[in-house]
């Protein structure tokens, strides 16, 4: 001891002796002058008690480099909710204890870990503050309230598996598992972005309007998250950047109900609604570079992967079942299209039957794949640059309830150049590719067997690609529609179309650039001087005259002001018919009638004896067949043919 020190004397609030390099002696106070064991038994156990013993207790880990560090040190690396008070019964009200032990456990940069099994019920919402990391290891937290469970409005937070519960899937607008927000500011000053979020493989269910809702949130990871019963979406975003989720599955949106339709999402990139973001852009932002890939959902009323506005945001493999719709590239607000926006690889099936509606009375088939702005005044209303490719089996009808007419499964509307779609259409109702009002862009499409919409529409005919514009201008579509094919089926619906024109076409706004179908399928288009450019098609051309009525297979394309019509087969039989028609029962496609009466050259046959005939084409497209040039009546018996020919005129 050094020399000339007070010996102090040892008292109930002097610490151990810790850390020191030198001996220190202290005085006995009364009670250890009489040298009782128990008395200095419990003046130790004062020390090391629960408030802050652990604190004077020394860890070494074992291993080379190994630092020295206090047992408290070492525990506070992970809080639990018990150490402030939390039950975990799913009774109790929980709300200020987790608050408080999230807080601490963010300020001491240590982890939040819920305790496996327990239900943490909190009537209020809970602030996660920056730094934030909780694992749920099983835990959950829950509330009864319609309110935000965990709001967080700061950066560098991670979520390890939250399990989330909340009071109901019945819509209401404030009720979200997860809200996420940082700031708008003043005008023409873009937000401040709160950023590196991490929301790992969280469930979350029973929440009336969103499971997750970012708003200016840059640099956010969702992965496999799982979600039930929900009234408006799992997640739709509002200005958010550069932002990723990865699969996931997606059940049970009950929808809200908005101007006749149940709305409900699966993931949304989207901007903000406001007509304030036409006006200022920079306070309201569009989400840009943002990307889900994969996921499954099943029953929407809606569209489970959308983006309303966005910029270079999209899908990549989503598998979407048993909903109304798949895939939409939309405007924001109705204001603001979507740019480069896209969707790849979908698979979308629908098993509705026709007559299924949702409780709203809509039908439960829509159109899968959608591209579409807001309008045709200028660049920045329309989709620009956005893409589809995908599967889509069942879909199209009559989508929204007294809308009289079709719904194709796939639908483009005011579009630019640069957009397109390279789909692949499997039952279709209605109509399978649709081409709306300012339409642009190159659209590829495979459609196999359309299926009547119903009895519910101006017309039961069902066609294959539906130009519909409704007044205005299809601006310039190019349709790649490189097969058509029809099943026994579809015969029965009369007046099958592969195509079918309404107003506002002009000849210069749709070419094909390749085309082929199935031979029962009846090519004609309502309107003349839509198609230009070349595209082959197989065409059912009946023959009337002749014994038993005869069906020739021809093939007939549209090169600029020319109809080309060949045929190699070869059509005969018996007759005493002085003249026999071609095209009574299903005459040439309006787009392919002359202005005016057309003679054309054939070679016929008549009772043995060969020779050159005359086909007048009437301009209803029916031909009538004479036996030769000038006119002679065929002879009162034998055997009549037509032979492989190629005719060509002028529309």
């Amino acid at each position: 001891m050094t020399a000339g020190k007070t010996v102090p004397e040892l008292t109930a609030t002097t610490p151990p002796i810790v850390g020191t390099d030198e001996l220190v002696v202290y005085r006995a106070p009364g009670p250890l002058k009489r040298a009782t064991a128990t008395v200095f038994s419990d003046y130790i156990k004062a020390f090391y008690s629960a408030s802050g013993g652990s604190a004077l207790v020394g860890l070494l880990q074992s291993g080379t480099g190994a630092v020295a560090e206090t047992v408290q040190t070492a525990l506070r690396r992970v809080v639990y909710p018990e150490q402030y008070g939390a039950v975990g019964d799913g009774t109790t009200n929980d709300a200020t204890a987790m608050q408080n032990a999230i807080t601490a456990a963010a300020a001491a940069n240590a982890v939040l870990t819920l305790r496996p099994g327990r239900n943490y019920r909190c009537a209020t919402g809970l602030t996660i503050p920056a730094n934030s990391t909780i694992d749920f290891q099983g835990g959950t937290i829950s509330t009864a309230a319609n309110i935000s469970l965990l709001s967080i409005t700061a950066s560098n937070v991670t979520l390890i598996q939250p399990k989330l519960r909340g009071p109901s899937g019945t819509y209401n607008a404030t009720s979200i598992g997860i809200y996420l927000s940082g700031t708008v500011n003043g005008a023409a000053v873009a937000p401040t972005f709160i950023s590196d979020i991490k929301i790992l493989e969280p469930d979350i269910q029973d929440f009336g309007y969103l499971c997750i809702q970012p708003l200016y949130v840059e640099r956010m990871v969702v992965t496999n998250p799982v979600a039930k019963n929900f009234g408006y979406g799992f997640m739709v975003t509002q200005g958010t950047r550069d932002c990723v989720g990865v699969g996931g599955i997606f059940l049970d949106g009950t929808g809200l109900v908005a101007g006749g339709d149940l709305e409900c999402f699966a993931v949304s990139w989207s901007g903000n609604d406001a007509a304030l973001a036409v006006a200022d852009p920079v306070r309201y932002p569009n989400s840009e570079r943002c990307v889900w890939f994969g996921g499954f959902a099943k029953g929407f009323s809606w569209q489970p992967f959308d983006t309303h506005g966005g910029v270079d945001c999209g899908f990549v493999a989503p598998v979407v079942r048993g909903s109304r719709r798949a895939v939409w590239l939309t405007a924001r607000g109705n204001i603001l299209g979507p740019v480069r926006c896209f969707a790849r690889d979908v698979d979308a099936v629908n098993t509705s039957t026709q007559s299924a509606t949702y409780a709203d009375g809509n039908e439960q088939r829509g159109e899968a794949f959608f591209i579409g702005g807001a309008a045709d005044t200028n660049a920045s209303t329309r989709a620009q640059g956005c893409y589809i490719s995908g599967r889509a089996t069942g879909f199209g009808g009559l989508g929204v309830t007294g809308r009289v007419g079709t719904l194709g499964a796939a639908m483009v509307q005011y579009s630019d150049h640069a957009c397109g779609m390279d789909v692949e259409l499997i039952n279709p109702y209605g109509a399978g590719l649709q081409i709306n009002t300012g339409a642009r862009g190159f659209y590829r499409a495979v459609i196999d067997n359309v299926q009547s919409p119903g009895t519910g529409v101006s017309t039961t005919s069902p066609r294959y690609v539906d130009l519909t514009s409704g007044g205005a201008q299809v601006v310039s579509v190019r349709l790649d529609v490189n097969l058509l094919r029809s099943e026994p089926l579809l015969n029965n619906y009369v007046g099958t179309r592969a195509f079918i024109s309404g107003t506002g076409l002009s000849a210069s706004s749709v070419t094909f650039t390749r085309f082929m179908s199935d031979p029962a399928i009846d090519l004609t288009v309502s309107q003349d001087g839509i198609a230009l450019g070349e595209y082959p098609a197989s065409f059912l051309l009946s023959v009337a005259g002749i014994d038993s009525v005869s069906n020739m297979n021809v093939t007939i394309r549209r090169e600029g002001p020319w109809a080309i019509m060949s045929s190699t087969a070869i059509v005969g039989g018996t007759s005493n018919s002085t003249a026999f028609t071609l095209g009574t029962t299903i005459p040439l496609p309006t787009y392919m009638r002359p202005s005016g009466t057309r003679r054309l050259y054939a070679k016929v046959m008549d009772n043995s004896t060969a020779t050159w005939g005359e086909a007048e084409l009437s301009t209803g497209g029916v031909f009538t067949l004479y036996r030769d040039m000038v006119g002679n009546t065929w002879t009162g018996s034998g055997t009549k043919r037509i032979y492989d020919f190629t005719w060509r005129w002028l529309v």
